[in-house]
């Protein structure tokens, strides 16, 4: 059914394009799951996290082999579903973490900011085949920045990081808590950036606090006062960024 609009309605320009269709429509189920049934939600990304960033027969990650848009390159002899673990699989994150970069938690509809540059890029490629820089173009708009460094990392480049939280919760008095947190970043290098989302526990859910910039391995550290004092703290809870964590 997604395929009505990722490559009928709107094709892909050359073979490094290829992710705007099959990723996009992989990424369209988890909307579906979003919506209609969302405790499924988190195992489906696990799962193609999972595909991505687990050895395949030669001991090689896919994620490692080379990037997205290199496409069918990427598949050498015994090892013919890199291609595919990419451009679908990592081609769906890419939109997943788009998604998360432009949602607004605290939106009646949060993710109504990135329907609205969806509904554009079809609407502007309708009947044509559009490239990656297409719509990096289109996001941008969207965005409202440069968005190089994100195309950069995900899309042009191999780096996957790994995320460590530290924090520590203090009494701040009138029922209100100094949260001290500290985010470390690495496996990456010193010019990858990312924003990683960032949650508090209360009533056993968890409430996105905010996103967290972080530059390379360097931790990155503050302090937060919060209204009440949270259960706990903890990263990336909707499954979102193609990372490993503790």
């Amino acid at each position: 059914m997604s395929h009505q609009w990722w490559g009928h309605m709107l094709g892909w320009k050359t073979y490094h394009d290829q992710w705007l269709s099959e990723g996009f429509a992989e990424f369209s189920a988890s909307l579906y799951l979003r919506q209609f049934e969302p405790n499924k939600l988190n195992n489906f990304w696990e799962l193609k996290r999972k595909w991505l960033l687990e050895a395949n027969g030669q001991g090689h990650r896919p994620v490692d082999v080379g990037p997205l848009w290199l496409n069918g390159q990427l598949n050498a002899y015994l090892e013919g579903d890199n291609a595919s673990s990419l451009i679908y699989f990592k081609g769906a994150y890419v939109l997943e973490m788009l998604r998360v970069l432009m949602e607004n938690a605290r939106a009646q509809n949060p993710d109504e900011r990135f329907i609205k540059m969806m509904h554009d890029f079809v609407s502007t490629y309708a009947g044509k085949n559009a490239s990656t820089e297409d719509f990096r173009r289109i996001v941008e708009k969207h965005m409202g920045e440069p968005m190089d460094w994100f195309f950069n990392e995900w899309v042009y480049g191999t780096e996957i990081p790994h995320y460590n939280l530290n924090y520590q919760l203090k009494d701040a008095g009138q029922g209100k808590t100094t949260l001290e947190f500290s985010l470390t970043q690495s496996g990456v290098s010193e010019d990858f950036y990312m924003r990683v989302p960032f949650f508090v526990w209360t009533g056993g859910k968890p409430r996105r606090l905010g996103l967290l910039g972080v530059r390379g391995t360097g931790p990155s550290t503050g302090s937060i006062i919060l209204p009440i004092r949270p259960e706990k703290v903890s990263l990336d809870e909707g499954h979102s960024l193609l990372a490993t964590y503790r």
